[in-house]
């Protein structure tokens, strides 16, 4: 039986990846989001036409659907994965409005100094 939503949210998902993602991608001049949200788009794209071979008109065999969802499942999710952390690799953290956990990074950057207990008996007796 055809299912609505099986058609109508990878469209939608896409849509809202490439269209509405465009002016972010325009502002940002953002070339790893460019190709994350276009590579994600053609993936999920293609869930459906599995879909449509498999079980809306029997055109493939089951062996041959459970072949083409596990190349998809692996394009989708390890190699996008993979691809997806190399192309960030090289952003700076203020890029993305982050901020980095280590403490090093902030030693003595925006703190005051707090005197020890000796400096501050030393001060007090002097």
């Amino acid at each position: 039986m055809l299912d609505y939503h099986s058609f109508t949210e990878p469209l939608s998902v896409s849509y809202v990846l490439v269209i509405k993602g465009i002016a972010s991608r325009i502002l940002a001049n953002k070339p790893v989001y460019s190709f994350a949200a276009c590579y994600t788009a053609f993936i999920w794209l293609l869930y459906p036409i599995c879909w449509g071979l498999s079980e809306g008109s029997n055109a493939i065999t089951v062996t041959s659907e459970m072949i083409f969802y596990g190349i998809l499942d692996l394009f989708a999710g390890p190699i996008f994965l993979f691809g997806f952390l190399l192309g960030i690799q090289g952003l700076e953290y203020e890029t993305l409005e982050l901020q980095s956990g280590k403490a090093s990074d902030y030693v003595g950057v925006g703190t005051p100094a707090r005197p020890t207990e000796k400096a501050a008996e030393a001060g007090t007796a002097a």
